[in-house]
């Protein structure tokens, strides 16, 4: 694993959610993937805030997003199937509950 060395005095920021950065990888290898494009991220992502009772500043998040796709149902059916799929493999036993 690559260490990296910061500099006193330099901002750093922890992330808070995936969207920006599938966003600024999607900007920047837009014409290498197909079209429309469904990226995904997972990782460890972190609150600013205060943590509620019971909650941790520290979480793990998995999350989908479909880049220029029409807006159909069958993108979120897709969405849906494909967390049931990993949570599947991963054996968590949860149930699936969906509204509208």
């Amino acid at each position: 694993m690559k260490k990296e060395i910061f500099q006193v005095g330099e901002d750093k920021m922890l992330r808070v959610e995936g969207t920006a950065g599938v966003a600024r990888a999607y900007s920047y290898m837009e014409t290498q993937l197909p079209q429309p494009a469904r990226l995904w991220y997972a990782g460890a992502m972190f609150r600013k805030e205060q943590p509620q009772l019971g909650r941790y500043r520290q979480f793990e998040q998995i999350g989908a997003e479909f880049i220029q796709a029409k807006k159909e149902p069958y993108d979120d059916v897709q969405s849906i199937e494909a967390l049931w799929t990993i949570l599947m493999k991963m054996q968590i036993d949860h149930p699936l509950t969906v509204n509208s």
